[in-house]
């Protein structure tokens, strides 16, 4: 993966690039390339050192699993999910991102082909597999349970087993443990697979269009979760909502 600018970094961080190339300096970290010294870059991994040094260390972390969420497709869940994970992994933290839709967008996001044979989450809550099994490394300090189109039987799956809200808590909160974030994108549908992961979430981000049809399906979508959890007499997690401009289309 290609690595970041000292400029870059000091954006993400927020500290000026003196800052950084002090930092740089003091953890004798070496560019990937030296021929352009203005745009020098540096490895993913020295970046994850320099950032955790600069932002990340003292950071307390309140809610470690979170799910990006709607029913309604095309509002920019993936695109979000990819670059949260992707920044907190930069920033020194553990991550470990989820690909829960079958259409396996994020996967494709990160490199991956969808159309390949991996394990995903239909093997561990179906076939009982550990997710150390299908977790699948991005670069160092994120890594993925990617999809495919295996993904789309596992509705009849969750439907007959017990606890079947919960199968998702069961198998990852282990993985808490071992990782800093756990992200969920989700597939745009209600389904028993979603239901695990809202369940098992610290924190629901629900990304709305700003338009009015969006809005009117927030409405909508905050009544299924209030019925939702009343049903498993379980308190909601905490929800966002963030609003992603619309794009206008044109024929």
């Amino acid at each position: 993966m290609v690595g970041l600018t000292q400029r870059v970094m000091a954006q993400i961080a927020k500290v000026t690039p003196p800052t950084i190339s002090k930092c740089i300096t003091q953890y004798e970290i070496k560019p990937v390339d030296i021929k352009n010294l203005r745009n020098m870059r540096y490895r993913i991994n020295d970046v994850r050192t320099v950032l955790r040094h600069c932002i990340g260390k003292n950071l307390q972390i309140f809610k470690p699993v979170m799910a990006f969420y709607n029913f309604k497709g095309g509002v920019g869940k993936t695109s979000i999910c990819f670059q949260i994970s992707s920044h907190l992994a930069m920033m020194g933290f553990k991550v470990l991102v989820v690909d829960a839709d079958p259409q396996g967008h994020l996967t494709t996001s990160f490199g991956l082909s969808n159309e390949k044979e991996y394990l995903t989450l239909y093997d561990i809550i179906e076939n009982q597999m550990s997710p150390h099994d299908v977790i699948q490394p991005i670069f160092e300090g994120l890594d993925l349970v990617p999809s495919n189109l295996s993904l789309t039987r596992i509705e009849v799956s969750l439907n007959e087993l017990p606890k079947r809200e919960e199968r998702i808590k069961i198998a990852f909160d282990p993985l808490k443990k071992e990782y800093d974030f756990i992200l969920f994108d989700t597939n745009p549908s209600i389904s028993h697979l979603n239901r695990n992961v809202i369940v098992f979430s610290d924190l629901l981000n629900i990304i709305v269009e700003t338009q009015a049809y969006s809005i009117n399906g927030l409405k909508l979508l905050m009544g299924d979760l209030d019925r939702f959890f009343h049903s498993m007499v379980m308190e909601k997690p905490e929800i966002f909502i963030i609003p992603n401009l619309a794009l206008e289309k044109h024929n």
